[in-house]
């Protein structure tokens, strides 16, 4: 599960500045990759913890699904909750847009 989030997580889309950027060196550094990103093929989904971890993935074939993320800060939480998900055995509360919910997290200051 840890590698799913980490492979579908390293690259993707951001939402920054009123805009959707591609991300990751993985797309950036593979004209195919990007094109394929970019092209009609590609589905774009909202980021979701759950999303990532039921969806497959095969490192060596272009991607039909990658995930918007809102934030870096929505991938920091979703690995939060993804360690606390593999040390408990249960899932982590989390809000509606997929990321830990506030009670689920604890107070702690955003990573920048």
């Amino acid at each position: 599960m840890r590698y799913r989030l980490t492979a579908v997580g390293v690259d993707g889309f951001i939402r920054e500045r009123g805009a959707t950027r591609i991300y990751g060196s993985g797309l950036i550094s593979s004209h195919g990759d990007a094109a394929n990103a970019l092209g009609p093929h590609c589905d774009r989904q909202p980021f979701s913890l759950d999303a990532v971890i039921a969806q497959p993935f095969e490192i060596d074939r272009l991607q039909d699904l990658l995930f918007v993320v809102d934030s870096v800060d929505q991938l920091f939480e979703a690995t939060e909750a993804l360690a606390r998900i593999l040390v408990s055995g249960r899932p982590a509360a989390r809000s509606s847009t997929g990321t830990p919910s506030p009670a689920a997290s604890g107070s702690r200051s955003p990573r920048r």
